[in-house]
């Protein structure tokens, strides 16, 4: 009796989360991401200004 339940509420959050994923993408979309960019921030080791030795 449990697995039932068990199984429509999953399906149910699974597709409650692919809508949203959905609706996300075609934001992104509308922004001109084509979905194969990704920010990266690229942090030296030895950067002068860091103060993590400091701590």
């Amino acid at each position: 009796m449990m697995m039932p339940v068990l199984f429509a509420v999953g399906t149910i959050v699974v597709g409650y989360l692919w809508w949203k994923m959905h609706a996300l993408r075609q934001q992104a979309r509308a922004f001109g991401d084509d979905g194969r960019t990704g920010d990266v921030e690229v942090v030296h080791k030895d950067s002068p200004d860091d103060d993590s030795a400091k701590r």
